[in-house]
Protein backbone atom coordinates (compact mmCIF):
# COMPACT_ATOMS: atom_id res chain seq x y z
CA UNK A 1 0.00 0.00 0.00
CA UNK A 2 0.96 3.51 -0.77
CA UNK A 3 2.13 5.52 2.18
CA UNK A 4 -0.47 8.71 2.41
CA UNK A 5 1.33 12.38 3.99
CA UNK A 6 0.65 12.72 7.48
CA UNK A 7 1.00 15.89 9.65
CA UNK A 8 3.24 16.49 11.98
CA UNK A 9 3.74 18.97 15.19
CA UNK A 10 2.03 19.24 18.69
CA UNK A 11 -1.11 17.37 19.71
CA UNK A 12 -3.72 20.06 20.39
CA UNK A 13 -6.90 18.59 20.93
CA UNK A 14 -8.05 15.70 23.46
CA UNK A 15 -10.16 13.31 21.66
CA UNK A 16 -13.14 14.46 23.49
CA UNK A 17 -13.17 17.86 21.68
CA UNK A 18 -13.15 16.23 17.92
CA UNK A 19 -15.88 13.67 19.19
CA UNK A 20 -17.14 10.07 17.10
CA UNK A 21 -14.94 9.41 14.52
CA UNK A 22 -17.03 6.75 13.32
CA UNK A 23 -20.76 7.53 11.01
CA UNK A 24 -22.89 9.13 13.92
CA UNK A 25 -25.84 9.69 12.28
CA UNK A 26 -28.65 6.81 11.92
CA UNK A 27 -31.49 7.50 9.92
CA UNK A 28 -33.37 8.27 13.62
CA UNK A 29 -30.84 10.62 14.89
CA UNK A 30 -31.16 12.82 11.05
CA UNK A 31 -34.59 13.17 11.28
CA UNK A 32 -34.25 14.97 14.55
CA UNK A 33 -32.75 18.04 13.13
CA UNK A 34 -34.20 17.32 8.87
CA UNK A 35 -37.97 18.93 8.20
CA UNK A 36 -40.50 16.47 6.65
CA UNK A 37 -39.25 14.32 3.77
CA UNK A 38 -37.01 11.37 2.85
CA UNK A 39 -33.76 10.51 4.02
CA UNK A 40 -31.08 7.95 2.90
CA UNK A 41 -30.49 4.65 5.04
CA UNK A 42 -27.38 4.37 5.94
CA UNK A 43 -26.48 0.60 5.69
CA UNK A 44 -28.59 0.40 2.46
CA UNK A 45 -28.24 1.71 -1.08
CA UNK A 46 -31.67 0.84 -2.06
CA UNK A 47 -33.61 1.87 1.19
CA UNK A 48 -34.96 5.09 2.65
CA UNK A 49 -36.86 6.70 5.54
CA UNK A 50 -39.27 9.10 6.02
CA UNK A 51 -38.98 12.01 8.54
CA UNK A 52 -42.23 13.43 9.86
CA UNK A 53 -42.29 16.33 12.55
CA UNK A 54 -38.32 15.48 13.53
CA UNK A 55 -39.15 11.34 14.09
CA UNK A 56 -38.62 9.23 11.50
CA UNK A 57 -41.93 7.55 11.03
CA UNK A 58 -41.65 5.32 7.91
CA UNK A 59 -39.00 3.14 5.88
CA UNK A 60 -38.97 2.05 2.73
CA UNK A 61 -37.03 0.45 -0.18
CA UNK A 62 -36.61 0.81 -3.77
CA UNK A 63 -37.65 -1.71 -6.60
CA UNK A 64 -34.96 -4.33 -7.64
CA UNK A 65 -32.99 -2.71 -10.34
CA UNK A 66 -33.73 0.50 -8.58
CA UNK A 67 -31.11 2.52 -6.02
CA UNK A 68 -32.54 5.67 -3.38
CA UNK A 69 -30.56 8.65 -5.17
CA UNK A 70 -30.12 10.57 -1.90
CA UNK A 71 -29.05 14.41 -3.66
CA UNK A 72 -32.84 13.66 -5.93
CA UNK A 73 -34.69 11.59 -3.48
CA UNK A 74 -35.51 9.37 -5.75
CA UNK A 75 -35.30 5.96 -6.22
CA UNK A 76 -32.92 5.59 -9.49
CA UNK A 77 -30.98 3.83 -12.01
CA UNK A 78 -27.75 2.01 -10.59
CA UNK A 79 -25.86 4.46 -13.08
CA UNK A 80 -27.02 8.17 -11.83
CA UNK A 81 -26.63 7.03 -8.26
CA UNK A 82 -23.45 7.21 -6.44
CA UNK A 83 -23.54 5.35 -2.87
CA UNK A 84 -21.07 3.51 -0.65
CA UNK A 85 -23.09 1.96 2.55
CA UNK A 86 -19.55 -0.30 3.41
CA UNK A 87 -16.05 0.46 3.61
CA UNK A 88 -15.29 -1.95 1.36
CA UNK A 89 -17.25 -0.09 -1.59
CA UNK A 90 -15.45 2.69 -0.96
CA UNK A 91 -13.75 3.06 -4.69
CA UNK A 92 -16.36 2.01 -6.72
CA UNK A 93 -16.74 5.48 -8.20
CA UNK A 94 -12.64 6.19 -7.69
CA UNK A 95 -9.82 6.63 -10.14
CA UNK A 96 -7.26 4.02 -9.91
CA UNK A 97 -3.82 4.74 -7.53
CA UNK A 98 -5.96 6.95 -5.18
CA UNK A 99 -6.85 7.99 -2.10
CA UNK A 100 -10.24 8.16 -0.53
CA UNK A 101 -11.82 9.11 2.28
CA UNK A 102 -13.61 6.06 4.61
CA UNK A 103 -17.48 6.66 3.77
CA UNK A 104 -17.99 4.92 7.47
CA UNK A 105 -15.18 6.36 9.53
CA UNK A 106 -13.98 10.21 9.57
CA UNK A 107 -10.43 8.55 11.18
CA UNK A 108 -10.33 5.91 8.11
CA UNK A 109 -9.36 6.27 3.91
CA UNK A 110 -8.32 3.80 1.69
CA UNK A 111 -6.22 2.80 -1.27
CA UNK A 112 -7.74 2.63 -4.48
CA UNK A 113 -6.38 -0.31 -6.86
CA UNK A 114 -8.30 -1.96 -9.52
CA UNK A 115 -11.62 -0.99 -7.68
CA UNK A 116 -10.46 -2.65 -4.66
CA UNK A 117 -10.25 -0.88 -1.67
CA UNK A 118 -7.21 -1.05 1.11
CA UNK A 119 -8.13 0.30 4.64
CA UNK A 120 -6.14 1.55 7.38
CA UNK A 121 -6.71 4.71 9.98
CA UNK A 122 -5.03 8.00 10.53
CA UNK A 123 -2.68 8.10 13.48
CA UNK A 124 -4.51 9.04 17.11
CA UNK A 125 -6.26 12.07 17.45
CA UNK A 126 -6.34 13.01 13.53
CA UNK A 127 -8.72 12.92 10.86
CA UNK A 128 -8.83 12.55 7.03
CA UNK A 129 -9.36 15.13 5.14
CA UNK A 130 -11.01 14.35 1.48
CA UNK A 131 -9.97 17.67 -0.08
CA UNK A 132 -6.13 18.17 1.18
CA UNK A 133 -5.89 13.77 0.76
CA UNK A 134 -4.10 14.06 4.13
CA UNK A 135 -4.60 13.23 7.79
CA UNK A 136 -5.01 16.19 9.71
CA UNK A 137 -5.68 17.28 13.73
CA UNK A 138 -9.51 18.51 13.84
CA UNK A 139 -8.22 21.94 14.37
CA UNK A 140 -8.03 22.21 11.06
CA UNK A 141 -11.69 21.44 10.43
CA UNK A 142 -11.09 18.51 7.97
CA UNK A 143 -14.40 17.71 5.64
CA UNK A 144 -15.91 14.28 6.47
CA UNK A 145 -19.02 13.18 5.27
CA UNK A 146 -18.98 10.20 7.52
CA UNK A 147 -19.99 12.26 10.60
CA UNK A 148 -21.91 15.05 8.58
CA UNK A 149 -25.78 15.31 9.51
CA UNK A 150 -25.64 16.18 5.64
CA UNK A 151 -24.49 12.59 4.32
CA UNK A 152 -28.05 11.28 4.55
CA UNK A 153 -30.13 14.38 3.17
CA UNK A 154 -30.75 15.39 -0.23
CA UNK A 155 -28.55 17.77 -1.97
CA UNK A 156 -29.28 22.02 -1.67
CA UNK A 157 -31.12 21.59 1.30
CA UNK A 158 -30.95 22.81 4.87
CA UNK A 159 -31.11 21.05 8.05
CA UNK A 160 -31.05 22.07 12.07
CA UNK A 161 -27.56 22.16 13.96
CA UNK A 162 -27.47 19.64 16.69
CA UNK A 163 -24.95 21.48 18.52
CA UNK A 164 -26.77 24.91 18.09
CA UNK A 165 -30.70 25.02 18.07
CA UNK A 166 -32.05 27.99 16.35
CA UNK A 167 -29.16 27.68 13.75
CA UNK A 168 -28.67 25.62 10.70
CA UNK A 169 -26.27 23.58 8.67
CA UNK A 170 -26.47 24.04 4.15
CA UNK A 171 -25.81 20.44 2.41
CA UNK A 172 -24.32 20.11 -0.41
CA UNK A 173 -22.89 17.11 -1.91
CA UNK A 174 -22.64 15.60 1.67
CA UNK A 175 -20.57 18.31 3.37
CA UNK A 176 -22.62 20.79 5.45
CA UNK A 177 -21.62 24.45 6.38
CA UNK A 178 -22.83 26.05 9.55
CA UNK A 179 -25.21 29.88 9.04
CA UNK A 180 -27.39 31.92 11.01
CA UNK A 181 -30.86 33.61 9.97
CA UNK A 182 -29.86 36.53 9.13
CA UNK A 183 -32.75 37.66 11.51
CA UNK A 184 -34.34 35.45 13.99
CA UNK A 185 -34.25 31.40 14.05
CA UNK A 186 -33.43 28.25 11.73
CA UNK A 187 -36.79 26.22 12.79
CA UNK A 188 -35.44 22.87 12.12
CA UNK A 189 -39.14 21.35 11.27
CA UNK A 190 -40.20 23.60 8.41
CA UNK A 191 -36.72 23.85 7.12
CA UNK A 192 -36.53 28.06 7.37
CA UNK A 193 -36.30 31.10 9.42
CA UNK A 194 -38.50 32.54 11.87
CA UNK A 195 -38.54 35.63 13.90
CA UNK A 196 -39.91 33.51 17.20
CA UNK A 197 -37.07 30.77 18.76
CA UNK A 198 -38.12 27.54 17.93
CA UNK A 199 -36.11 26.25 20.83
CA UNK A 200 -39.11 27.47 23.23
CA UNK A 201 -42.28 26.82 21.36
CA UNK A 202 -43.20 24.57 18.80
CA UNK A 203 -44.44 25.54 15.38
CA UNK A 204 -47.29 24.72 12.86
CA UNK A 205 -47.16 22.49 10.46
CA UNK A 206 -47.16 23.21 6.72
CA UNK A 207 -50.37 21.98 4.32
CA UNK A 208 -50.68 18.46 4.27
CA UNK A 209 -52.24 17.14 0.88
CA UNK A 210 -52.87 14.70 -1.45
CA UNK A 211 -49.12 13.98 -2.28
CA UNK A 212 -48.71 11.87 0.56
CA UNK A 213 -51.79 10.13 0.31
CA UNK A 214 -51.59 6.11 1.02
CA UNK A 215 -54.42 4.80 -0.72
CA UNK A 216 -57.91 5.65 -2.81
CA UNK A 217 -60.88 3.77 -2.86
CA UNK A 218 -61.31 1.30 -5.47
CA UNK A 219 -63.28 2.53 -8.54
CA UNK A 220 -65.45 0.65 -10.56
CA UNK A 221 -66.48 3.31 -12.92
CA UNK A 222 -63.04 4.32 -14.31
CA UNK A 223 -62.77 0.62 -15.97
CA UNK A 224 -66.52 0.54 -17.08
CA UNK A 225 -65.29 4.32 -18.92
CA UNK A 226 -61.65 4.36 -19.76
CA UNK A 227 -60.50 0.67 -19.30
CA UNK A 228 -61.59 -1.11 -23.14
CA UNK A 229 -61.40 -4.67 -22.37
CA UNK A 230 -58.92 -5.22 -20.03
CA UNK A 231 -58.30 -9.04 -19.16
CA UNK A 232 -55.77 -10.55 -15.92
CA UNK A 233 -52.98 -11.07 -18.73
CA UNK A 234 -53.65 -7.80 -20.22
CA UNK A 235 -54.39 -5.47 -17.50
CA UNK A 236 -54.94 -1.37 -18.10
CA UNK A 237 -53.46 1.54 -16.35
CA UNK A 238 -55.01 4.45 -15.80
CA UNK A 239 -54.61 7.98 -13.90
CA UNK A 240 -56.77 8.23 -11.11
CA UNK A 241 -57.48 11.49 -11.99
CA UNK A 242 -56.42 13.65 -8.83
CA UNK A 243 -52.84 12.90 -8.24
CA UNK A 244 -49.58 13.06 -10.00
CA UNK A 245 -48.54 9.50 -8.89
CA UNK A 246 -51.35 7.74 -8.60
CA UNK A 247 -53.39 4.56 -10.69
CA UNK A 248 -56.11 2.39 -11.20
CA UNK A 249 -55.01 -0.84 -12.25
CA UNK A 250 -58.66 -2.64 -14.19
CA UNK A 251 -58.40 -6.54 -14.97
CA UNK A 252 -61.79 -6.41 -16.50
CA UNK A 253 -64.54 -3.93 -18.28
CA UNK A 254 -66.53 -4.68 -15.33
CA UNK A 255 -64.42 -4.95 -12.70
CA UNK A 256 -63.05 -2.39 -9.81
CA UNK A 257 -60.01 -0.34 -10.40
CA UNK A 258 -57.26 -1.12 -8.24
CA UNK A 259 -55.60 1.97 -6.65
CA UNK A 260 -51.59 2.22 -6.42
CA UNK A 261 -48.96 4.43 -6.96
CA UNK A 262 -45.97 5.01 -8.93
CA UNK A 263 -42.56 4.27 -6.74
CA UNK A 264 -41.16 7.79 -5.08
CA UNK A 265 -39.78 9.97 -7.19
CA UNK A 266 -41.95 9.05 -10.63
CA UNK A 267 -45.40 10.40 -11.59
CA UNK A 268 -47.72 8.54 -13.64
CA UNK A 269 -48.62 9.74 -17.10
CA UNK A 270 -49.80 6.85 -19.88
CA UNK A 271 -50.10 4.05 -18.60
CA UNK A 272 -46.65 3.81 -16.78
CA UNK A 273 -44.34 5.95 -14.36
CA UNK A 274 -42.20 7.96 -15.35
CA UNK A 275 -39.38 10.90 -14.59
CA UNK A 276 -41.95 13.83 -13.39
CA UNK A 277 -39.86 16.76 -15.72
CA UNK A 278 -41.12 14.88 -18.91
CA UNK A 279 -44.41 15.53 -18.45
CA UNK A 280 -46.89 18.41 -17.39
CA UNK A 281 -48.80 17.15 -14.86
CA UNK A 282 -51.93 19.32 -13.94
CA UNK A 283 -52.21 18.04 -10.20
CA UNK A 284 -49.81 18.68 -7.25
CA UNK A 285 -46.60 18.33 -8.98
CA UNK A 286 -44.98 18.24 -5.23
CA UNK A 287 -46.90 15.26 -5.06
CA UNK A 288 -44.60 12.01 -4.77
CA UNK A 289 -41.47 13.54 -4.61
CA UNK A 290 -39.14 14.86 -2.18
CA UNK A 291 -38.08 17.79 -3.41
CA UNK A 292 -37.84 21.54 -2.12
CA UNK A 293 -38.63 23.02 -4.97
CA UNK A 294 -40.95 21.90 -8.41
CA UNK A 295 -41.28 23.50 -11.25
CA UNK A 296 -44.64 25.23 -12.10
CA UNK A 297 -46.33 24.26 -15.70
CA UNK A 298 -48.21 27.41 -18.10
CA UNK A 299 -45.19 29.76 -16.81
CA UNK A 300 -43.28 29.15 -19.43
CA UNK A 301 -40.40 27.76 -17.39
CA UNK A 302 -40.59 30.53 -15.12
CA UNK A 303 -41.79 29.88 -12.24
CA UNK A 304 -41.36 27.32 -9.32
CA UNK A 305 -43.32 25.46 -6.47
CA UNK A 306 -42.05 25.41 -3.00
CA UNK A 307 -42.84 21.40 -1.70
CA UNK A 308 -43.37 20.64 1.86
CA UNK A 309 -44.87 16.97 2.89
CA UNK A 310 -45.14 16.91 -0.88
CA UNK A 311 -47.35 19.34 -1.09
CA UNK A 312 -47.29 22.88 -2.76
CA UNK A 313 -47.67 25.31 -0.17
CA UNK A 314 -49.75 28.03 -0.37
CA UNK A 315 -51.98 26.68 -3.53
CA UNK A 316 -54.89 26.17 -1.51
CA UNK A 317 -55.31 22.64 -3.71
CA UNK A 318 -56.79 25.58 -6.72
CA UNK A 319 -53.87 23.02 -9.11
CA UNK A 320 -55.65 24.28 -12.42
CA UNK A 321 -54.87 28.01 -11.39
CA UNK A 322 -51.86 28.08 -9.07
CA UNK A 323 -48.96 29.15 -11.10
CA UNK A 324 -46.52 29.70 -7.95
CA UNK A 325 -43.66 31.94 -7.51
CA UNK A 326 -41.54 33.95 -9.98
CA UNK A 327 -37.29 33.70 -10.55
CA UNK A 328 -36.54 36.94 -9.28
CA UNK A 329 -33.46 37.50 -10.87
CA UNK A 330 -34.03 39.02 -14.36
CA UNK A 331 -30.37 37.10 -15.16
CA UNK A 332 -31.36 33.97 -14.50
CA UNK A 333 -35.06 33.79 -15.29
CA UNK A 334 -35.76 30.34 -15.65
CA UNK A 335 -36.63 27.27 -13.59
CA UNK A 336 -34.94 23.95 -13.93
CA UNK A 337 -36.48 21.21 -11.78
CA UNK A 338 -33.41 18.87 -12.40
CA UNK A 339 -30.35 21.34 -10.65
CA UNK A 340 -33.69 22.87 -8.65
CA UNK A 341 -32.41 26.68 -9.66
CA UNK A 342 -32.92 29.22 -11.18
CA UNK A 343 -30.78 29.52 -14.34
CA UNK A 344 -30.30 31.86 -17.48
CA UNK A 345 -30.86 29.98 -20.54
CA UNK A 346 -34.58 27.58 -20.25
CA UNK A 347 -34.48 24.09 -20.09
CA UNK A 348 -37.15 23.19 -22.72
CA UNK A 349 -36.21 20.16 -24.56
CA UNK A 350 -37.42 17.26 -25.88
CA UNK A 351 -37.00 15.52 -22.88
CA UNK A 352 -38.21 18.13 -20.59
CA UNK A 353 -41.49 19.55 -21.01
CA UNK A 354 -42.71 21.48 -18.36
CA UNK A 355 -42.46 24.54 -20.54
CA UNK A 356 -45.99 24.79 -21.19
Amino acid sequence: MKELQITTGCLLLMVAAIGKTSAIYSMSETCEYTPDGFIADPNSCQSYGYCKNNQLVGTGKCPDGYLYNNKLGICDSPANVKCISDSKNACLHATDNSFVADPTNCNGYCYCSNKTATCTTCPEFQLFDSKQIKCVYALEKPECTADSICRLVPNAVYVGNPNECGEYISCFNGIGTEGRCASGYFNKQLGGCQTTNPCLASSPNPDIGLGVIENLADNNFVCQVNGGNPTEEKPVFISDGQTCMGYYKCTSRNGPGIWGKCPKGLHFNEGKCVTPFTFPCTFDRCGNLNREFVGAIRTECKNFLICKNETSQGMAYNYAKYIGLPCTDKNYPFFNEVSGTCEKTSPKSDTYKLCV
